[in-house]
């Protein structure tokens, strides 16, 4: 199973990178794991997971070919 995982703003200033594929991971919460290994400080960012443009919670099953955002907060003006 391979999940895309994109990342914005400041979180994608974080981990210096646009997007990864991460294998393996069957729910939100088991890539929130995921990503604090491969990211260690992660975990002090603050952020919503979206899974195919829906916002969810870490416990939501994961599948393979979608496609999860990281999303800071964020205001508009």
């Amino acid at each position: 199973m391979k999940i895309q995982v994109l990342f914005f703003a400041s979180i994608k200033e974080f981990v210096r990178v646009n997007s990864i594929e991460i294998s393996n991971c069957s729910t939100l919460s088991e890539l929130k794991s995921k990503l604090i290994q491969d990211f260690p400080g992660i975990e002090h960012h603050t952020f919503a997971f979206a899974v195919n443009n829906q916002i969810q919670n870490n416990e939501m099953a994961l599948k393979n070919g979608d496609v999860v955002a990281l999303l800071p907060p964020f205001s508009g003006g």
